[in-house]
């Protein structure tokens, strides 16, 4: 895991939505944004997502 880890050379976070349903759970919906070269060939990988986590 460190070794992807390491890899990474941007990061990026956008806070999309969150929303309250009472006292009872919290939706956040978030999108990220991750580059970086992976060192056993020299290939860029980028990619991007849009998450929702219920807490």
């Amino acid at each position: 895991m460190t070794f992807s880890l390491g890899a990474h050379t941007e990061y990026k976070i956008d806070l999309l939505d969150v929303f309250t349903f009472n006292h009872s759970a919290i939706t956040i919906r978030y999108k990220h944004y991750a580059k970086g070269i992976y060192s056993k060939n020299n290939q860029l990988n980028e990619c991007t997502q849009t998450m929702m986590d219920v807490l």
